[in-house]
């Protein structure tokens, strides 16, 4: 069987990692820096809205936000 990615998230990355331990102890991968940018739909709740703009502001963040207009994705 052979998997192949979809053209629509080609340009998508995505890490894995093996842990290999001789215990239980736990580990540390930080990810603080890994967001850059968030895409929310049209049906998001503009309540929430306001806090992802915020957050985005705040921080090295893009935000982006999908609208509809006569069935037709607006910019």
């Amino acid at each position: 069987m052979s998997l192949v990615k979809c053209w629509d998230w080609e340009a998508e990355r995505n890490y894995r990692w093996l842990i290999r331990g001789d215990g239980e102890e736990d580990f540390f991968v930080g990810i603080r820096d890994s967001l850059v940018g968030i895409a929310l739909g049209d049906g998001f709740s503009n309540e929430l809205k306001n806090l992802v703009a915020s957050y985005a502001e705040d921080n090295p963040v893009s935000l982006a936000v999908l609208e509809w207009q006569n069935g037709m994705p607006q910019s």
